[in-house]
């Protein structure tokens, strides 16, 4: 049974591979910066609308445990079928793009925690009062984290661009 997980698994990542890589090397630069983009502004949207939430911490934790998840078996599906070429492949092309994007989400998670906590001790002693303040600047550094996700799709598109003839992964 546990095989026939693992086969559907590395199936799937294939699939999704091969999608990536036609992708990659068929699209536009600026549809490559919209793609980048969007798949880091999911996470960072649901990290802002967990830090809204007085239960928002188990959220905020599972999207970085998901986020570091994807990336490190993508990398290692990389690394096993094509190589030390996946592995170059991976640290030219997808680690300094996705090191910008994970470091906002980290400080984007931050962020909803504490947010999201003082809401909850806030409902435990019987006074909600939040500051119109306090959410300004929440709003605030969401939108700098958001500016670091598109810098941070600058960079994967630039690095395709640069290095897109280098790689012929199959």
């Amino acid at each position: 049974m546990i095989q026939g997980l693992c086969k559907t698994f590395f199936f799937s990542i294939d699939i999704v591979n091969q999608s990536y890589l036609y992708a990659a090397q068929s699209q536009a630069n600026w549809m490559i910066f919209l793609n980048a983009l969007t798949s880091s502004a999911v996470f960072l949207l649901i990290s802002f609308v967990s830090g809204l939430s007085a239960v928002g911490q188990p959220v905020s934790l599972g999207l970085l445990f998901i986020r570091g998840l994807g990336f490190g078996s993508y990398t290692g599906y990389l690394y096993l079928t094509q190589g030390m070429q996946g592995v170059l492949y991976a640290v030219l092309m997808i680690l300094p793009g996705m090191l910008l994007s994970v470091i906002a989400l980290t400080l984007s998670c931050r962020e909803a925690f504490r947010l999201s906590n003082r809401i909850l001790f806030s409902f435990l002693r019987d006074s909600v009062t939040l500051k119109r303040e306090m959410l300004t600047l929440y709003l605030k550094k969401h939108v700098i984290l958001f500016a670091m996700l598109a810098a941070s799709a600058g960079i994967e598109c630039v690095l395709r661009f640069v290095f897109s003839g280098m790689f012929h992964l199959e």
